[in-house]
């Protein structure tokens, strides 16, 4: 059927082993046979409901209607039941997005680098050097990653650079997990505890760079993010 003909498709370009045997599970028909359990159970509400309406009410029992909800409810959980899986689907199907973000020169192309383990983005000293959003895939625990670097959050009177901190603020917006970098020798200020309050705790990793430097950063502040410390150019703090 059309449903385990697009999981065809799906084995061919399925970028792990998770995600090959999801789309494998598709094409043996595990979830035809899902949908065609929910297709019978409303086919036959529909007809018994349809043949119900040749009877005057005193003439259908009195356990007919409750038997007609009760298996319209059964229904309906089998479908909630079904789109509690797709954001597990769409993940391992096109991948997790990952957004790393923050402000310039906290070593976010560094860290991606880092995550990559190789030279994907051009490191500077200088603030703003990436302007544009910068998308790598890799695989981390059997699940991939679109893993991607933004330009630093900061106002600015250049026209590039603005458009790449709006592009920026949308990949955030999208993102499935939002990797905040800060540089922990220096203290937080009010706009990075602004960009880090309006992320989703259950969502997000705060990660504090640069602790080679001395860590002076209140970690307390935003004590209901997941935190983790780096020195990304060494590579310490990657694996957590």
């Amino acid at each position: 059927d059309l449903v385990q003909a697009e999981a065809v498709i799906d084995i061919i370009n399925a970028q792990t082993e998770l995600s090959g045997k999801m789309c494998m599970e598709q094409l043996l028909g595990r979830l035809t046979h899902s949908l065609e359990d929910i297709y019978k159970i409303l086919l036959d509400s529909t007809a018994d409901l349809e043949s119900a309406l040749d009877f005057m009410d005193d003439e259908l029992p009195d356990t007919f209607m409750p038997a007609k909800v009760k298996c319209l409810q059964k229904a309906k959980d089998k479908i909630n039941a079904l789109l509690a899986t797709w954001n597990e689907g769409h993940i391992l199907r096109e991948g997790a997005l990952v957004v790393i973000s923050g402000k310039p020169n906290t070593g976010k192309s560094t860290l991606l680098n880092a995550i990559l383990g190789k030279d994907r983005v051009i490191v500077s000293p200088v603030p703003g050097t990436t302007r544009d959003i910068i998308e790598e895939h890799v695989v981390i625990g059997g699940i991939p990653i679109r893993l991607t670097d933004t330009a630093g959050l900061r106002k600015s009177d250049c026209a590039i650079e603005q458009e790449g901190v709006r592009r920026a603020r949308s990949r955030i917006g999208m993102a499935d997990i939002n990797i905040y970098v800060l540089d922990a020798s220096v203290e937080i200020d009010e706009e990075d505890l602004s960009h880090i309050t309006s992320l989703d705790p259950a969502r997000s990793i705060i990660v504090f760079n640069k602790k080679d430097l001395g860590i002076k950063a209140d970690a307390s502040l935003i004590n209901k993010y997941k935190v983790i410390y780096t020195y990304a150019i060494a590579r310490e703090g990657i694996a957590d």
